[in-house]
């Protein structure tokens, strides 16, 4: 299913971790294409590891389960065949899928080209703070001007 939404995942029981590859960016020869799940954990606070994705199905399974017996009990023929545990499945992939999509911005921003990118945004925010604050100033001033001016007029009218 991963591999659809374009993301390869190598999980082997001989190894600690899952490694997740953006398939796109391997066939575009980027080497910053794969990340572990332990990384994942570390930049989003969630538990990626075998174990919690393997109680995961296995919780998503139960459900599955439980909807065809609830089904069976009522005796009533379902219209459509049992979707439960695929659209689990679907919305945990999509889970990590949004995750990864996060990673791949992370990753950009540790890449020189990335960083690059992330300085040349940060000049150009920082030169238009620059010239609205010297608009701001040069407004103030006009206004100080102006109210020298009318206060001028009035206090010789007054006279």
């Amino acid at each position: 299913m991963m591999n659809e939404r374009g993301y390869g995942v190598d999980w082997q029981d001989s190894h600690k971790y899952i490694t997740y590859t953006d398939l796109a960016r391997e066939q575009a020869g980027e080497k910053a294409c794969k990340i572990r799940d332990n990384k994942l954990e570390k930049y989003y606070n969630m538990d990626f590891g075998k174990e919690s994705m393997e109680h995961e199905f296995e919780r998503n399974a139960r459900t599955a389960e439980a909807e065809q017996s609830k089904r069976a009990a009522s005796r009533v023929k379902p219209t459509e065949p049992d979707r439960a545990g695929k659209q689990s499945a679907q919305r945990s992939v999509g889970d990590v899928e949004r995750e990864l999509r996060g990673i791949d911005e992370a990753v950009k921003s540790r890449t020189s080209k990335g960083r690059a990118e992330q300085a040349e945004r940060r000049r150009a925010e920082q030169e238009a703070h620059q010239r609205a604050e010297a608009e701001r100033r040069a407004a103030e001033e006009q206004q100080r001007i102006a109210s020298r001016r009318y206060i001028g007029r009035d206090w010789e009218f007054e006279r």
